[in-house]
């Protein structure tokens, strides 16, 4: 799946970022993640999106810092959940 993958590049990003980084591309990781978990049903984590990407807007990069480490443990069980839907789709193709 694209969300899997993107979403994954884009947690990972966000995971790796340190003091010196480029705002306007994590402002835009978080919007893309925002929308796409909102697409795909996962409207708890595109709520935690949503705040931080917010916070982005609002140029408060302490609260953006502060929200990365929970949106990286969030989107486990979003990309477990993900994958397993996937994985029961393909299944359910096969019977």
């Amino acid at each position: 799946s694209s969300y899997l993958s993107e979403g994954g590049r884009n947690v990972d990003t966000l995971a790796a970022i340190g003091d010196d980084f480029d705002r306007q591309l994590v402002t835009r990781l978080l919007h893309n993640l925002k929308s796409s978990s909102a697409a795909i049903g996962a409207q708890a984590f595109s709520a935690l999106c949503r705040v931080a990407e917010q916070a982005a807007r609002e140029d408060d990069w302490d609260a953006v810092r502060r929200h990365i480490p929970e949106l990286v443990v969030a989107f486990e069980p979003v990309r477990a959940a993900v994958a397993a839907r996937l994985q029961d789709e393909g299944e359910a193709r096969h019977e």
